[in-house]
C-alpha cells in the first residue's frame, strides 16, 4: 500500500478506490470509505470534513489487512463486523448470512400486515433466525409481538442474542435451538399468528456456481444440500400444526421458485396467496394464510 508515503484520509480514499476498482472489487469508494470509518470510529461526511489528517501506525496496519481480506473476495461486512438492516445496527460473522436489502420487504410486509392485528399480542415464529435480523427488526417494529426464534447452531444463537440485547429486544424474543428438518414436535406451548423464514432455497447445483463473495458465508444457509425446496416443504407442512386459522406463513424465496412454492401453499390448504416482487423486480417473497 506505500502506507508511509499515503497516510492521509483523502489520499487513502482516491488510493483505495483506484486499487478496488482494479481488482474489480463493486462499489469499490465505498469499500474503501467503510473501511476508514470503523478504522476511524466516524461518519462518512467526517472522512471529507478531516480530509487531511493522517492515519498512524496502527490503524494504517489495520486497514492494511482490510483491503487484503476485501481483494480476496471476503465480504466487507465480515470484514466490519457489522451491517445495518432496516436502521438497525447488527453484529455479523461467518456463522451468519449476511442480512440483505430484499429480505427487508419480507419484515416490511409482517410489519404492516401486523397493524390489523391491534387487540392482541401477536406470536411470530422466525425459522433460521442468522443474525437475528427478522427477530429483532420485528420485535422492534411491531410493540404487541412475542418472537419465537430458532436455528440449528448454538454460535448463531449467541450471536442473535447479543444483537437483540444491543437492539434492546432481548425480553421479546425467545432464542431457541432446533434442527426444522428434523423436528415433528415444537417446544413451543403457543399458536403462531405469523410464520417467517429467509431459509436455505439455493440448490446444491446452483451453490457450486456461485461468485466468490458467497462462498464465504455459511453454506448451511444458503442451501438445502437438495433441490433447494427442503424447508419450504416442511415448513408448510408443520405449520398447520403450529399457524392460527388464518395465520399467515412468509418465505424469502429464490428467483425461480414462485410458481412452484405457490402450489406447495395450495397442496397444503393455504388461500389469498402472494408474490411480491423485489427492486430488481424478481419474485423474492411469497406469503399465504391458513384455511
Amino acid at each position: 500500500m506505500g502506507a508511509e508515503k499515503i497516510n492521509k484520509i483523502l489520499d487513502l480514499i482516491k488510493w483505495g478506490e483506484s486499487f478496488f476498482k482494479e481488482k474489480n472489487i463493486s462499489e469499490p469508494r465505498l469499500n474503501i470509505e467503510l473501511m476508514l470509518c470503523k478504522i476511524l470510529n466516524c461518519k462518512r461526511i467526517n472522512l471529507y470534513l478531516d480530509y487531511d489528517k493522517p492515519l498512524n501506525k496502527e490503524e494504517l496496519t489495520i486497514l492494511r489487512n482490510f483491503v487484503k481480506r476485501r481483494i480476496q473476495h471476503e465480504p466487507l461486512q465480515y470484514i466490519l463486523g457489522e451491517t445495518e438492516f432496516l436502521g438497525l445496527k447488527l453484529k455479523v460473522n461467518s456463522s451468519v448470512l449476511i442480512p440483505r436489502p430484499e429480505t427487508e420487504l419480507l419484515v416490511e410486509e409482517i410489519i404492516n400486515i401486523s397493524k390489523k392485528y391491534n387487540e392482541h399480542e401477536i406470536n411470530i415464529l422466525d425459522i433460521g433466525t442468522g443474525s437475528g435480523n427478522i427477530a429483532i427488526s420485528l420485535a422492534k417494529f411491531i410493540n404487541n409481538s412475542k418472537i419465537y426464534s430458532i436455528d440449528i447452531n448454538e454460535d448463531t444463537l449467541n450471536l442473535a442474542k447479543e444483537n437483540a440485547e444491543a437492539n434492546f429486544v432481548l425480553d421479546k424474543i425467545i432464542f431457541q435451538k432446533l434442527d426444522i428438518l428434523q423436528t415433528e414436535e415444537f417446544p413451543f406451548n403457543t399458536k403462531f399468528d405469523f410464520i417467517v423464514s429467509n431459509p436455505p432455497y439455493i440448490s446444491i447445483d446452483e451453490y457450486k456456481l456461485l461468485e466468490p463473495e458467497l462462498k464465504y458465508e455459511p453454506i448451511t444457509a444458503l442451501t438445502d444440500f437438495n433441490d433447494g425446496f427442503s424447508f419450504f416443504r416442511k415448513i408448510l407442512d408443520i405449520s398447520k400444526k403450529i399457524l392460527k386459522k388464518d395465520g399467515i406463513v412468509a418465505f424469502e424465496i429464490s428467483y425461480n421458485q414462485a410458481e412452484i412454492i405457490k402450489n406447495m401453499f395450495l397442496e397444503n390448504d393455504y388461500y389469498d396467496i402472494r408474490v411480491i416482487k423485489d427492486y430488481s423486480n424478481i419474485e423474492r417473497i411469497i406469503m399465504g394464510k391458513l384455511k
